[in-house]
């Protein structure tokens, strides 16, 4: 069984992510962070390229739903991974269903 929470606190804008899993070194696979931009965790079939690159798309002001659908427009196994991420106005995409 896999948890996860991402979330972004409305006082501070800070950004936290919480990750309860069997895999080993989830912590440095999985999540991505950075302070005023927002955040991204993926899970099951990890695709290591998604943190750069979803942190460098929501730097450029883009909401979490855009963002999500260019991660799943670039990555044809994109059904196989579970995905949430958290933009700076605390909007969210996520991606959860596995194939």
């Amino acid at each position: 069984m896999t948890y996860t929470l991402i979330a972004r606190c409305p006082r501070s804008g800070a950004f936290g992510i919480g990750i309860a899993t069997y895999s080993l070194a989830v912590g440095a696979k999985c999540p991505a962070i950075a302070t005023g931009v927002g955040a991204l965790t993926t899970q099951a079939f990890v695709n290591p390229t998604f943190k750069a690159l979803s942190l460098r798309i929501l730097g450029q002001g883009f909401p979490a739903a855009s963002v999500l659908k260019q991660l799943r427009d670039a990555d044809p196994e994109f059904e196989y991974r579970q995905v949430a991420l958290i933009d700076r106005r605390a909007c969210r995409g996520e991606q959860r269903e596995l194939v």
